[in-house]
């Protein structure tokens, strides 16, 4: 909450420069892989033990996070350093079709590594643990389709209703409405069913909105209600493969434009070219 809180209203909340949030999400995304997956932890006091839905409410959010993290990050709107110095039509260009930005090539190689130990770690999660509901009348649902997937979807709509709210009253800083949203997408739309439910989600609301004759102000609430579901462990875990290439596992869908770009050197003369293969539906 109050990463997405600075990110928004960064002039009004925080002082000086940021901490390297991104930083530190990616230790305690190694922490947790490592003791969970590999179980190789020589420190294991501070871990969750998933007997209540509050641990697994916290490790959903980790992931969400990571899923979030170029989103969170000031960098991811402004220009690339690196490239392109004295061309500022060739670095909008590059910016817009291929993402580059000012998060460097090696620390983008770090986010979606992390971003790729914490998709495993969830993988792992729901492999050991089961979810029922007394509501649907199972006792092992597809937890990350019916949990997970709503529960990420449920925080990047809040940051968009958040952001609209702040630019509308003139608190813009590094980005706006537009940018902040295409960014959401990108990182969220490469996951499995998560545009499906984007979009239920956003109809749900603006049907509310339309039905709601009280025009009262908007609340923004980060908690997903999980109050309808049981954890417990499984007595045999899943059957789980391991994956071999983590940065692959966690680039999104503007990772995916980003080494795209990288592998062409940015050239931005061959954007045109790639248009159908690097658009991206807001």
């Amino acid at each position: 909450m109050g990463r997405i809180h600075s990110f928004v209203l960064p002039s009004l909340l925080t002082e000086g420069k940021n901490p390297p949030f991104t930083m530190f999400i990616r230790r305690i995304a190694h922490y947790m892989h490592n003791a969970y997956v590999v179980n190789d932890s020589s420190d294991r006091s501070h871990l969750l033990s998933f007997l209540s839905l509050d641990d697994a409410r916290d490790l959903l959010a980790l992931v969400a996070m990571g899923i979030y993290l170029n989103v969170l990050d000031e960098r991811t709107y402004q220009w690339s350093f690196e490239t392109h110095k004295d061309d500022p039509t060739a670095l909008q260009k590059c910016h817009d079709n291929f993402d580059l930005n000012a998060i460097p090539v090696v620390e983008r190689h770090h986010l979606c590594y992390t971003r790729g130990i914490l998709l495993d770690l969830l993988e792992w999660f729901f492999e050991n643990f089961s979810f029922s509901s007394a509501q649907l009348e199972e006792d092992d649902i597809d937890a990350h389709h019916m949990i997970f997937i709503p529960f990420v979807v449920h925080i990047g709509r809040q940051i968009m209703k958040y952001k609209r709210a702040a630019d509308e009253r003139g608190c813009t800083a590094l980005s706006r409405f537009e940018e902040v949203n295409r960014q959401v997408q990108l990182a969220l739309f490469s996951l499995d069913s998560a545009r499906d439910a984007w979009l239920e989600d956003k109809a749900a609301e603006e049907e509310k909105v339309h039905d709601d004759e009280s025009h009262e102000m908007e609340t923004y609430d980060l908690d997903c209600d999980l109050s309808g579901y049981k954890i417990s462990q499984r007595e045999i875990p899943a059957e789980r493969s391991s994956c071999d290439n983590f940065v692959e596992k966690g680039k999104t869908n503007a990772d995916d434009r980003f080494f795209r770009g990288l592998f062409s050197q940015f050239n931005h003369e061959d954007i045109g070219k790639k248009a159908s293969k690097l658009s991206c539906t807001i």
